[in-house]
C-alpha cells in the first residue's frame, strides 16, 4: 500500500494566544495611524519621529494611512485566524519593521544615548515579535500515514 499524505490547507486555525498577540499589534498600528491621519503635528512632535526634518504633512498623512491599512489586515488575520493569512499579515508587518528598525538604527540625530537606547530596543521588540510568531505558525511537515 502507498502512504497516505496528508497536506495542510493553511486555513487550519493558529492558537487563540497568536491570534491575540496579532491582535494586539492590530491595534497598535490602528493607535499610530489614527493618531497619525488625525494631529499629523501633534505625532510629528515627538522627537523620535522628527529626527530634525522639517514637517511634511503629505508624508505623515501617507504614514497614517498606511498604518491604518497595516491595522486592517493584522485585525483581519486575528480575526479569521486562518494561518495562513495570519503568516501573510505577519510577513508584511515583518517587511515594514524591520525597515523602520533600519531606518532609525541610522539615523539617530538629536537624540540622547538612553532615549536611542530605548528606542532601538522598542523597535527590535516590533521585528522579532512576528519572527516568534511566524516560527510557532509555520507549516508543519507532510504528515505520513500508512494504512494497516
Amino acid at each position: 500500500m502507498e502512504p497516505v499524505v496528508e497536506r495542510r490547507s493553511g486555513a487550519e486555525p493558529v492558537a487563540r494566544w497568536v491570534r491575540v498577540v496579532v491582535g494586539l499589534l492590530a491595534l497598535a498600528e490602528a493607535a499610530v495611524g489614527a493618531w497619525t491621519v488625525l494631529a499629523p503635528r501633534s505625532f510629528f512632535g515627538l522627537r523620535f519621529v522628527s529626527l530634525g526634518e522639517t514637517y511634511n504633512p503629505h508624508l505623515l498623512l501617507d504614514v497614517g494611512v498606511y498604518s491604518l491599512a497595516m491595522a486592517l489586515l493584522l485585525a483581519l488575520a486575528a480575526g479569521y485566524g486562518q494561518r495562513r493569512l495570519v503568516r501573510v499579515a505577519l510577513l508584511a508587518f515583518l517587511t515594514y519593521a524591520v525597515g523602520h528598525l533600519a531606518v532609525h538604527a541610522t539615523h539617530r540625530e538629536a537624540l540622547g544615548a538612553a532615549e536611542f537606547a530605548e528606542l532601538l530596543a522598542w523597535l527590535a521588540l516590533g521585528a522579532v515579535l512576528p519572527l516568534v510568531l511566524l516560527a510557532v505558525t509555520r507549516p508543519r511537515r507532510d504528515v505520513t500515514a500508512r494504512e494497516g
